[in-house]
């Protein structure tokens, strides 16, 4: 992709991280930490806010890694999985610094583990992305072109509609909005088992537990599974856009 085409993407997830690095994580541990904050409406606001937008800069990254390889193929993304790794070095570098500016010490009690872990599965993710769209995407697009190319050979009229831009707003056979739709699927559903082993540590005492239990796991799972979705097409919709003003095909 054109470096000028990857300005605008790169500025906003950047923008989120910084947002979400530097302010909400160490807003989220103050509050979290202080007895008079920690069962306020404020503290669970942002912890709300918080998971969130951690969503959609992990929905952000990975359609950015999507649309690398489906308009590039892997061949062709150096920049774009530069930049990701870079995105994901600043979230958590970021964060750490963070907590140490607000406690005095970079011993953070634990937070190392987690952070690392989150990171862990962050690269998971991307690497995921990465292979799932080589895997399925790619073949179906160079497919496509090699259709076009005969068909122009022949001197022939060739219909068949292609997977971007999409003509619906999802449908199954479509194979790059199945992917969206799955790597939006993902983040949420890492959102929930990371929730699940602290719903059974208070343990389910009684039906209305088990209600609630399910409530709150339809929120962390399906819903942003679903805005998830909507998000990574809109994102996508942009990438296009840079790379098509800045680039020449």
């Amino acid at each position: 992709m054109s470096k000028k085409a990857l300005r605008l993407p790169t500025i906003l997830i950047f923008s989120m991280l910084a947002l979400y690095s530097c302010v909400m994580v160490p807003l989220r541990q103050f509050l979290a930490t202080d007895i008079v904050w920690n069962e306020s409406v404020w503290f669970a606001l942002v912890d709300l806010l918080w998971m969130h937008l951690e969503i959609v800069i992990s929905v952000a990254l990975l359609t950015f890694v999507v649309y690398g390889v489906y308009r590039y193929r892997l061949s062709g993304i150096k920049d774009v999985v530069k930049i990701s790794a870079a995105a994901l070095l600043f979230k958590y570098a970021a964060a750490i610094i963070a907590f140490s500016i607000e406690f005095g010490s970079i011993d953070l009690t634990g937070e190392l583990t987690s952070f690392l872990v989150g990171f862990l599965i962050d690269l998971a993710l991307i690497a995921l992305a990465l292979f799932l769209t080589h895997r399925f995407v790619t073949p179906h697009q160079l497919d496509y072109e090699a259709k076009v190319a005969a068909a122009q050979t022949l001197g022939r009229t060739f219909e068949e509609k292609p997977i971007y831009p999409f003509q619906k707003i999802f449908s199954l056979k479509n194979p790059l909005q199945r992917l969206l739709f799955l790597c939006a699927a993902n983040v949420g559903l890492w959102r929930l088992l990371a929730d699940i082993p602290e719903t059974f540590r208070y343990g389910f005492f009684d039906a209305t537990d088990i209600l609630v239990a399910f409530i709150s796991w339809f929120i962390l799972f399906i819903i942003p599974a679903c805005y998830s979705y909507f998000l990574s097409l809109a994102f996508f919709k942009l990438c296009n856009r840079q790379d098509a003003k800045y680039t020449l095909v």
